[in-house]
């Protein structure tokens, strides 16, 4: 189950720069069949919050992800609604069928569209329009956040040419809160085979062939970078030359994770090889948490999840599920939105993961 907590669309006031009202109705409501806010072009829009002027919604979750469309055909898989909510004078009221077609018919709550805004010194929210399908009814019913919200009485910005729209999204729940320490990453200088040999992460780009250990060379289909204080859960994580048949130390972020095979694997888990997150690994002496003031991570992504060679040591690529929608800031998930249009945050993991204190258990094998 998840429950979140949206403005309502009667609390979002949005107005041309002028004070006028828009000319193609409330554009958080018509968003939902495109850009409206773009509509309103050459006129840029001032939004303003009522953050006391709230719903609650309370849905069935399977896996952390608030989705667009959680059908298969006409079924519903995900997202249905498990408590009766009123919004703007309209009740929904859960529904035990799973068809769209039923009568009454399943109610849905859905991740709808994401929008750019911008506040006065330039900094950017992404906003979340959150809808509720009743069978094949859909309606916008409040906006949340991904990420930061605003402080209350800011107004934010949409500005024609420079915010961005994007349908069929995903976005994290509970709190659609971003947090860059669940990114898997990589270090400037990590060397990263390549069908050339070893190259620095930070030299490589979209359209690079990288090796990978399933599939050989495969092509990037999308790098990107970030930087953020080297400290707490943001602090990385040295791995010793030669603990993971890397040829130099390898630096990694917390939650990357690693391959790990052999005897030990397949004793505990019943698993030839396993992927583990490097921070349960941390042992004081072969694996160690080096904090520093700022670090500078730089993200791979594939066309799948892959395992790729790190100073020789098997490491995952960048994995789109949940951490990396969490972790990845509005531009890049703009940027990797417009390279997967499809519904991108869904992969299948390449290797089983272990997780938490059973991944501790591989500090000695």
């Amino acid at each position: 189950m998840a429950t979140l907590t949206i403005i309502s669309v009667g609390g979002v006031t949005v107005t041309d720069m002028a004070g006028g009202a828009p000319r193609n109705g409330h554009p958080v409501e018509k968003a939902l069949n495109g850009d409206a806010f773009s509509w309103e072009n050459p006129n840029d829009l001032r939004l303003t919050f009522d953050f006391s002027n709230t719903a609650t919604l309370n849905f069935a979750d399977s896996n952390g992800i608030l989705s667009d469309d959680p059908y298969s055909g006409s079924t519903v898989v995900d997202q249905q609604l498990t408590q009766a909510v009123t919004i703007g004078g309209r009740t929904w009221t859960p529904s035990a069928s799973t068809v769209r077609w039923q009568s009454p018919p399943p109610v849905t709550v859905e991740d709808e569209y994401h929008v750019t805004l911008f506040d006065d010194q330039g900094n950017a929210y992404e906003l979340v329009g959150v809808s509720i399908t009743s069978g094949y009814d859909t309606q916008v019913v409040g906006i949340a956040f991904l990420g930061e919200a605003p402080p209350v009485g800011t107004a934010l910005y949409y500005i024609q040419g420079q915010s961005t729209y994007t349908g069929s999204t995903s976005s994290p729940i509970p709190g659609l809160t971003v947090d860059p320490s669940t990114a898997p990453c990589f270090l400037r200088g990590s060397l990263i085979e390549t069908p050339q040999g070893p190259r620095p992460v930070e030299d490589l780009v979209a359209g690079d062939l990288v090796m990978t250990l399933d599939h050989g060379p495969q092509p990037l289909r999308w790098a990107g970078s970030s930087r953020v204080p080297g400290t707490g859960k943001l602090a990385p994580v040295r791995i010793s030359a030669g603990h993971l048949g890397n040829s130099r130390d390898l630096c990694l972020s917390p939650n990357h994770r690693v391959l790990v095979s052999g005897p030990m694997a397949e004793l505990l888990f019943g698993e030839a090889e396993v992927l583990v997150a490097v921070r349960h690994l941390v042992d004081g002496r072969w694996v160690r948490v080096e904090p520093r003031a700022e670090v500078e991570y730089f993200h791979l992504l594939l066309d799948g999840h892959e395992i790729l060679l790190a100073e020789g040591a098997p490491v995952e690529s960048l994995y789109l599920g949940r951490q990396a929608l969490v972790a990845l800031d509005a531009e890049a998930r703009a940027e990797i939105d417009a390279v997967f249009p499809d519904s991108p945050w869904t992969q299948a993991l390449i290797r089983p993961e272990i997780a938490g204190r059973e991944g501790r258990l591989l500090r000695v094998a």
